[in-house]
């Protein structure tokens, strides 16, 4: 008995194809030919793909017989993928050759890119701060992370971790000392790509410093202090001063409430011939700091004492042979009064303080007409009463032996693009270095009108800056501000924009324009006020 059929049989399946490479749309396959062939040549292969999660295998490319490669295009970005692949010859197809590796369609050669918005962040102390960034490259870049110019590490309360595409910062009970500027950086072989952000971490203030008594009598005391050299990542909102008697038990409040603009207080109701220790605390929005006390306790009676610091001398006047200071008193008499001041004087040539005075000067100015033209001098002051000599004034500033007269100069290079963008509720600090001789005076316009000073405005200006300080900015602080600077030799003016960033108004006209059965469309207008930031998206619901 005789079969009719081909003299040939179907090919055997090809080798498993190997991914050689890829890109966001596109793979390339090798594989090698079947062990036989069927009796008849192979006349070509096919290339079936299958996407993750599906059961279907489609017929992606054809490829010549002499050819054991191929490429697939037109694949989604992202998407995973396994390949097949069949031989035929004349008899047929072969059975599949058994399926590649899974491969993820993305770019293979990209230089790094970070994806994610990098926004400055506020929390408080002991608050959990994590921060995810999304970032794209090949081959995985290279990822680190600074705080303040120095690499984040992890310990126990801090941890860095990099995964295919993106990074996360992650930190429990939140420190002050992780406050910072942290920047991101990655790299690979085709690019570099950085972004930072501000991370403040809001705790109480560190405590004042420098406490120290500055008079003495037999019904009160009173103090002076430095602030704070942290203030906590928010403003001071008060001082607070708390005493301890010999009397026995602990402490008790003396003065609940000093304005945080003055560093010195008086202390009432004391009782005579009773010893005292004092002790103050910075306040601000998250609580007390850590108090300084006084070094040694006070006996509350009347007493001499020498006069506490003056005021900081400044310069009024100067020319190429004489230069006119002018201080302010002391806070404390020391409890008798003042004869004068001693003035002292160095080159900044020579480190070695010299008195310039004979007799105590009994007014707050005094000329110096023993300079040398050009030389640059420092000066301090001490005040003198019947107790003697007091401590001296903090050091001028170096002020020059040459004429004083100078039209008034704004210094902006510390304004970048003379614009300021703060968030609403954040105070609003404009901090210009100046110069001109006389002091010049100081106006302030914002949008064409004059800037009322008040409670929450306030304006400060000395030889060499002038301040605004707006404190708990409102969206209605945003404007065009112009301060001008005037003295008798001229005058200098520069325009700032402040923006106070808020949530923006509401739409309106909100109608439904196009409905049908399936769909609704709807038209509205857009908020007359985008808060001071531009409009990201839209949500209906």
């Amino acid at each position: 008995m005789i079969i009719a059929k081909n003299p040939f049989d179907e090919p055997d399946a090809p080798g498993r194809p190997d991914i050689v490479d890829w890109d966001k749309n596109k793979v390339v396959l090798d594989w090698k030919p079947p062990k036989s062939d069927g009796g008849a040549p192979i006349t070509g292969y096919i290339i079936q793909r299958k996407e993750k999660g599906s059961p279907y295998w489609v017929n992606a490319a054809q490829v010549p017989a002499n050819i054991t490669n191929g490429t697939v295009d037109d694949l989604i970005e992202n998407q995973e993928y396994e390949f097949r692949v069949i031989a035929i010859n004349a008899a047929g197809q072969s059975e599949p050759s058994p399926p590649s590796e899974m491969v993820t369609c993305r770019p293979r050669r990209l230089a790094p890119r970070i994806t994610s918005p990098m926004n400055d962040v506020t929390i408080r102390c002991g608050q959990i701060f994590h921060s995810l960034i999304n970032f794209v490259g090949a081959p995985e870049p290279e990822v680190v992370w600074t705080l303040n110019g120095k690499s984040v590490l992890t310990d126990a309360r801090t941890t860095v971790s990099v995964l295919s595409n993106h990074t996360v910062l992650h930190a429990v009970d939140a420190k002050r000392s992780d406050s910072g500027e942290y920047v991101l950086k990655i790299k690979n072989e085709h690019g570099s790509d950085e972004g930072s952000f501000k991370l403040t971490v809001l705790d109480v203030p560190s405590p004042p410093e420098d406490l120290a008594y500055e008079e003495v009598t037999a019904q009160s005391v009173t103090l002076s202090w430095k602030k704070p050299k942290d203030d906590g990542g928010s403003e001071l909102v008060s001082y607070a001063i708390e005493k301890k008697s010999s009397h026995g038990g602990g402490w008790v409040p003396a003065v609940n409430f000093v304005d945080p603009r003055n560093t010195h207080a008086t202390v009432p109701r004391l009782t005579e011939g009773t010893q005292y220790e004092f002790r103050v605390f910075a306040v601000n929005l998250q609580g007390r700091s850590e108090p300084v006390t006084t070094d040694k306790p006070i006996i509350a009676k009347n007493q001499f004492d020498v006069p506490g610091r003056p005021g900081r001398p400044e310069a009024v006047d100067t020319d190429k042979d004489h230069i006119k200071i002018k201080f302010t008193p002391p806070i404390s008499n020391g409890g008798s009064n003042i004869i004068g001041y001693e003035i002292e004087r160095r080159d900044l040539n020579n480190p070695r303080w010299i008195k310039v005075n004979k007799e105590p000067v009994r007014n707050t100015e005094f000329t110096d007409d023993k300079v040398c033209e050009g030389h640059q001098y420092e000066y301090r002051v001490s005040a003198v009463n019947a107790a003697g000599v007091g401590k001296p004034s903090d050091t001028s500033h170096p002020i020059t032996a040459k004429p004083m007269k100078e039209p008034p100069k704004l210094h902006l290079d510390g304004l970048l693009g003379r614009r300021i963008k703060v968030r609403a509720g954040e105070p609003i600090h404009i901090d210009i270095p100046l110069s001109g001789a006389p002091i010049p005076t100081i106006g302030w316009v914002k949008d064409d009108k004059k800037l009322p000073l008040s409670n929450r405005i306030s304006s400060d200006t000395t030889s060499t800056k002038t301040k605004l300080h707006i404190a708990s900015s409102v969206r209605d602080d945003s404007g065009k501000y112009t301060i001008t600077a005037t003295n008798d030799f001229g005058s200098d003016k520069a325009d700032f924009d402040v923006i106070v960033v808020d949530k923006p108004g509401k739409p309106s006209d909100f109608v439904p324009s196009k409905v049908s059965g399936e769909s609704i469309t709807l038209t509205w207008k857009e908020p007359e006020d985008n808060g001071g930031a531009e409009i990201t998206g839209r949500i209906g619901l």
